[in-house]
C-alpha cells in the first residue's frame, strides 16, 4: 500500500495534510513528464478542497487517481 493510499483511509484528515499529500502526488506526476492537463486538474482539486466542495480525503483520492492513470498510460 502506498503512503498516499494509506492516508486516504483517515476520516479526520486535515486540509493541510491533504494538501501536502496532493502536492507530493503533483511532484511525482511532474517527474513523469509529458504533462498536459494533470497540473490544472490537481490545482482544481486543491481549490475544491479549500473551498470545502470536497472533503480532504476525497481530494487525495482524486489526485491519486490522476497519478494512477498517468502510471497506467506510461
Amino acid at each position: 500500500m502506498k503512503n498516499s493510499e494509506a492516508s486516504v483511509e483517515s476520516p479526520s484528515m486535515t486540509i493541510d495534510f491533504a494538501k501536502s499529500s496532493i502536492l507530493e502526488i503533483r511532484q511525482r506526476i511532474a517527474v513523469m513528464g509529458a504533462n498536459d492537463s494533470e497540473f490544472h486538474s490537481i490545482d482544481e482539486i486543491i481549490s475544491d478542497m479549500e473551498s470545502m466542495k470536497i472533503e480532504p480525503a476525497q481530494a487525495v483520492e482524486q489526485a491519486s487517481l490522476i497519478l494512477n492513470g498517468k502510471q497506467d498510460y506510461h
